[in-house]
């Protein structure tokens, strides 16, 4: 407790400005508006006056100006000349075809949209009941409205665009040398194979997901013709056996953990008792973690009901379902790449 009047004023003020900064609502929106009409890309080449800019943009001249005025006020956009905006080193990963895919996931006009719009009542929900607070605000599941708005090839390119960061480092860090086979369970449109089987040329792999991803999957393995398989279907269902090694990247951490067991228990089975299975999701590892840990859990919680896991409790789903974790290797972007065998193997 502070000890003074001045302990307990400076105490108020900063634990103020910490919330203050917590709770602002018009700064991310700012982001995400400037995200969805492109700006980046428009100020790409060099800097425009706003009334050009709003043309290009669709936007009120007056209004845009108001917004790019606020954003470069904060350091995103810089305003070169009264009325006249620059790119900035800061702005640049909206752009477009910035490998940091950051603009898809703030675009109003896409599924991040309908993401975002959860929170606004879906958190205190889901806190208050336990239950996702994405089927109280739309009336359906994710997986469910993913389908029935036709964005499941949108959703597996938002997948694929953040995994670009942690792919190669699981074609590194794993002996893909003894494996023949690997089958990527819940692999979207196959970002991860592709990659796998682009860095070890005596890899065979099979993708498994909805068949609403196999089109996708198949452009992205179209070069690898006599490498690769495709096995349209669920997860919860019987999975294809033979292979060596099952990955499961990111798809866990989707589920609660009853349904996370069955995942589980689908992959065991096909494992066989010389099979391996290998996680690939936070655990909040490092101490560093923790804030983009805690930020996908609630993510996880509004979205899906689901959560994110530590490495024990991995282990402990792994355990139900007949899996030992052999090893743990942290991974780029608080990853973590979890080995499982059957017990005994």
């Amino acid at each position: 407790m502070p000890s003074s009047t001045s302990e307990f004023e400076d105490a108020t003020k900063s634990g103020t400005m910490l919330l203050g900064g917590m709770a602002d609502v018009v700064a991310p929106w700012a982001a995400r508006v400037a995200a969805t009409l492109r700006l980046a890309d428009l100020l790409r080449d060099e800097a425009k006056p706003v009334a050009v800019l709003a043309a290009e943009a669709g936007a009120d001249q007056d209004a845009l100006g108001r917004l790019l005025r606020f954003l470069a006020c904060r350091g995103v956009f810089v305003e070169q000349a009264p009325g006249t905006f620059a790119l900035n080193a800061a702005a640049e990963p909206l752009l477009d075809d910035h490998p940091m895919g950051l603009r898809v996931w703030l675009d109003l006009n896409g599924l991040a949209g309908r993401f975002d719009a959860v929170y606004s009542t879906g958190l205190l929900e889901a806190v208050r009941t336990g239950v996702d607070g994405y089927t109280s605000v739309y009336g359906r599941s994710f997986w469910e409205d993913l389908h029935v708005h036709g964005r499941v090839e949108e959703f597996d390119r938002m997948m694929s665009s953040d995994a670009g960061i942690w792919m190669s480092e699981v074609a590194a860090q794993y002996d893909w040398a003894r494996v023949g086979r690997v089958t990527d369970v819940g692999g979207g449109n196959g970002a991860l194979l592709k990659e796998l089987l682009g860095a070890h040329a005596g890899l065979r792999g099979t993708l498994v997901d909805l068949p609403g991803s196999m089109s996708g999957g198949q452009a992205t393995l179209a070069s690898f013709p006599d490498r690769v398989s495709f096995s349209p279907g669920s997860f919860f269902d019987p999975l294809p056996e033979g292979s060596d090694v099952y990955v499961l990247a990111h798809v866990l951490h989707d589920w609660n953990d009853s349904d996370a067991r069955r995942i589980l228990a689908r992959c065991a089975e096909a494992a066989g008792p010389r099979g391996r299975v290998i996680v690939i999701d936070r655990t909040g590892a490092e101490e560093d973690d923790l804030l983009e840990f805690t930020e996908m859990d609630l993510k996880m919680m509004v979205l899906f009901g689901a959560k994110e896991r530590t490495a024990d409790e991995f282990a402990a789903l792994g355990r139900s379902e007949g899996l030992g974790l052999c090893s743990v290797k942290p991974l780029e972007a608080g990853l973590t790449m979890m080995e499982f065998a059957p017990h005994g193997a």
